[in-house]
């Protein structure tokens, strides 16, 4: 499967470095909302509720560029400003874990191979 993300040089994360802070409180704070742009990790993904969202065998990404698109959409802008970019990785389907709402997915970076764009 092929998932899509945005990510710094160092392949960190918006989220994780806090990149882009209106971004982050916005998702934040309408992450509850059942129609969210950007649906919190631990509603859309029930059955893992013991995995830490912030780890680094893991990473979000989202299952196509329509949904990175939409998840991202207002703050392309900011991001690359913050120096994130979209990046592509190649992961084995069984490494790959669809969000309840299709909208972003979680996969294993060691099993990831991260293609050029």
């Amino acid at each position: 499967m092929i998932v899509y993300r945005y990510e710094n040089a160092r392949g960190d994360g918006p989220y994780y470095t806090g990149g882009v802070w209106e971004m982050w409180k916005f998702h934040n704070d309408t992450a509850n909302d059942p129609d969210a742009q950007a649906p919190a990790p631990r509603l859309d993904f029930p059955e893992a509720p013991l995995v830490s969202f912030r780890t680094k065998t893991h990473r979000f990404a989202c299952p196509s560029i329509p949904a990175l698109n939409a998840w991202f959409r207002g703050w392309e802008i900011d991001l690359e400003r913050a120096g994130f970019r979209p990046v592509a990785y190649e992961v084995p389907d069984v490494a790959v874990s669809v969000s309840l709402s299709g909208k972003q997915c979680m996969f294993l970076l060691h099993q990831a191979r991260r293609l050029e764009c």
